[in-house]
């Protein structure tokens, strides 16, 4: 086995949603995968184009966005080593849902929708744990819209925080270990619709409670556990 498959296929085992598959399977799917490297800021992908590859993100981080009626561009979420994109327009065929773009240097393994789709057919287990990973997704989707018309500013912002740092996955394992946002207070507030004076109010609370700690162009989760139970709490 080469140096290279060998890391493809440990890439797609970081995806919660794709560990415990058939070895057999995941190191087909390494074989099929080919390498793509963005630089800071460039395009992966624009919303409705088509899209014929699944990407899984190696390192780095993708900034994924929307444009409203006025122009404005609103940041959905970031998605770090770990997480795939693209797979709704993959799996029907449609354009891509998002504007995708490298939030830093980013290493990605795109697998192309033919190979995704031919494994799909003949692996049951693949095609059910991409299925919980459209619903889990979903579920997510169906929070924040319900955060962002009921909820208060601080369990919006717990709420988010807990999204973008996965904080569900890390929730399954045993150890305890802090969770890096490498993201400003300035694109935090951005997905949140408010200022980011206002943010910055709602995330030194949640620092005083050794919930987080505010670095420079990011947030450290200190207690991923805590901060889960928090955004519980505060709905």
């Amino acid at each position: 086995m080469t140096s290279q498959l060998k890391a493809a296929i440990e890439t797609i085992e970081q995806v919660r949603w794709f560990a415990g598959l058939d070895p057999v399977v995941i190191e087909r799917l390494a074989e099929q995968c080919q390498p793509c490297n963005l630089r800071p800021g460039e395009a992966l992908s624009r919303r409705g184009a088509p899209q014929t590859q699944l990407s899984f993100v190696r390192s780095g981080s993708l900034e994924l966005s929307i444009h409203g009626r006025d122009g404005r561009r609103h940041v959905t979420r970031y998605l770090v080593p770990g997480e795939v994109y693209g797979l709704i327009p993959v799996i029907d065929g449609g354009g891509a849902v998002h504007d995708a773009r490298a939030h830093e240097a980013t290493e990605l393994l795109q697998l192309p929708r033919e190979a995704l789709l031919s494994e799909m057919q003949t692996q049951p287990a693949l095609a059910l744990r991409l299925l919980q990973l459209l619903c889990g997704r979903s579920r997510q989707l169906y929070e924040l819209f319900a955060f962002q018309q009921l909820l208060s500013l601080q369990a919006r912002l717990a709420h988010l925080l807990v999204i973008v740092a996965n904080i569900e996955d890390h929730l399954h394992t045993a150890t305890q270990r802090d969770v890096e946002i490498l993201m400003t207070q300035s694109e935090l507030s951005d997905m949140l619709g408010v200022s980011r004076q206002s943010l910055n109010a709602e995330l030194k609370k949640l620092e005083q409670q050794a919930l987080i700690r505010i670095a420079h162009a990011r947030i450290v989760v200190t207690d991923p556990h805590g901060l889960a139970r928090h955004a519980g709490e505060v709905i």
